[in-house]
């Protein structure tokens, strides 16, 4: 016998394959809706409340600070400004930045996070003279010593 969902007459079978009818899913289900956040200006602080969104920046030599490291927050930061012009991702004082990025002006260039991509506590993400439109990072909280970099390209230098 059919059933209905929403307003579509479906067989027992295809009822079954409904998650909104109570079926299951077997394998990645991705729901998340990307969320474009405001720029921001110099001197501004993340919240948590701001974790998952994408930023558009273009605020040439503004720093953001993230806020104390949480496991599992993420920000994505691009560039949106001139090209060759500057951005900083300051971590919370007893955070670092670990990771790399491939830097998009050097081919074949990896540049990480001081001792080897461990990361030092109080050190910003700079995005260089060297930027391009669209350069971008995401940071992901790791709960303990502070952000890690799961994914970016650009010309982007770790403060010495």
């Amino acid at each position: 016998m059919a059933s209905r969902i929403g307003k579509y007459k479906v067989s027992k079978k295809e009822s079954n394959l409904s998650i909104i009818d109570g079926g299951s899913a077997v394998g990645e289900v991705n729901l998340q809706k990307v969320k474009v956040g405001a720029a921001h200006a110099d001197g501004a602080t993340l919240t948590v409340a701001e974790s998952g969104q994408i930023f558009i920046e273009s605020t040439n030599g503004a720093t953001v600070t993230l806020p104390a490291t949480q496991k599992g927050l993420t920000y994505t930061f691009v560039w949106g400004g001139t090209a060759g012009h500057t951005f900083n991702i300051s971590p919370n004082a007893s955070d670092k930045i670990m990771g790399s990025i491939i830097d998009s002006n050097a081919i074949a260039t990896i540049v990480e996070g001081g001792t080897n991509g461990a990361g030092v506590d109080n050190k910003d993400l700079q995005l260089d003279s060297g930027s391009g439109v669209g350069d971008r990072v995401t940071l992901l909280g790791d709960g303990d010593a502070g952000w890690i970099i799961v994914e970016g390209i650009g010309s982007w230098a770790f403060e010495s």
